[in-house]
């Protein structure tokens, strides 16, 4: 009974410590091809130097068009988002995506089933759903709210004060991802204080044309924190 009693005390004693002096809570946080500032407000990181395509459309214009789009009656929009889907080659544009030189091709069809999945799951509700999203992204009038920046200054600020311990971001990105660019991603880790590691042969999909490597770079800088 008394040694009952003793463990108990004890046991009470350790609870109230934990609670007066809890352990450190260590926060991580990876990006992986983080979009996070858009060619509109980082127009410099998505000007791309070396494309000497004077077919293409200026960015402005596409961004111009595509608020169009956002902006007509569900009746219109919801037709228009339809038809380029069903119009758009999946599997072309997985491989301007990505590295295609280091995908097989059954690696490809796997991923093209992979992102395509969801619309047949959802196929009379994706289009709703996707149209709001973006809506909710170009069309607000508080644009504020929307800023990149402000956005990473807010991370920052709710990973140093949610619980106690140290706070780390981590910023991976393919050295070819020609949706994200890779001067976007080192902009990014800047803001941050923190680490870019580029992924050499890769796109804007680390985690499927290179998952080892990606896995490899989050585990890296993961396992030094949690010693």
């Amino acid at each position: 009974m008394q040694r009952t009693v003793t463990l108990t005390v004890r046991f009470t004693l350790w609870g109230i410590q934990r609670w007066w002096n809890p352990s450190p809570i260590r926060r991580w946080c990876g990006l992986v091809a983080p979009a996070v500032l858009d060619p509109e407000e980082d127009p410099d990181a998505y000007n791309n130097d070396d494309d000497d395509d004077s077919n293409s459309i200026p960015l402005p214009v596409r961004i111009a068009a595509f608020k169009t789009i956002l902006s007509l009656p569900d009746a219109f929009s919801m037709k228009l988002a339809r038809r380029m889907v069903d119009n758009r080659n999946m599997t072309q544009a997985l491989l301007n995506q990505t590295v295609s030189r280091v995908l097989s091709s059954q690696r490809v069809e796997a991923l093209v089933e992979k992102y395509t999945a969801p619309v047949r799951e959802f196929s009379s509700d994706w289009d709703t759903g996707l149209l709001n999203v973006y809506r909710a992204d170009f069309l607000r009038e508080d644009t504020e709210l929307l800023n990149g920046r402000k956005l990473l200054s807010e991370a920052q600020l709710v990973m140093r004060n949610t619980g106690r311990g140290d706070a780390a971001f981590c910023v991976i990105s393919g050295a070819e991802d020609g949706v994200v660019p890779l001067r976007s991603s080192q902009r990014i880790a800047g803001l941050l204080g923190c680490k870019c590691v580029e992924i050499s042969q890769t796109g804007h999909l680390p985690m499927d044309e290179t998952p080892h490597e990606c896995a490899r770079s989050l585990l890296d800088f993961i396992q030094p924190r949690s010693t």
